[in-house]
């Protein structure tokens, strides 16, 4: 996750994946990356990766899964339960967003998490 916040303000591009540009899966797969776990390049892909999870049990770091219609999937890294990092589209930079707010809501498909989080 804050690997993820450090990306903010990055330009988007079509298969970005460094800091110097990034698209969405782009920026997931650097993410893990800088941590040694190895993604997919394709967020499609990227959406069959570790399990699936309760979206209540959302946490930083899981990667959160959209299925926006006008492509088949788009990935994020959340930052809280509530909130995600993304590299949005063509002409933005990545960015913090809501899962709270209406158009994330209606394109959340699911949450998933490749490493089991820390137990409190």
């Amino acid at each position: 996750a804050q690997t993820a916040l450090e990306a903010i303000g990055t330009p988007y591009c079509v298969g970005g994946s460094s800091p110097s540009c990034f698209d969405c899966s782009g920026l997931v797969r650097f993410c893990y990356a800088k941590y040694g776990i190895q993604l997919p390049r394709q967020a499609k892909d990227q959406a069959d990766v570790g399990f699936t999870i309760d979206p209540r049990d959302i946490h930083e770091g899981d990667i959160l899964v959209f299925s926006p219609g006008w492509f088949s999937h788009h990935t994020g890294i959340a930052i809280s339960k509530t909130a995600f990092v993304h590299a949005p589209g063509k002409g933005r930079v990545v960015k913090q967003e809501s899962l709270l707010a209406p158009h994330w809501q209606k394109m959340f498909s699911e949450a998933r998490r490749i490493i089991e989080a820390p137990k409190p």
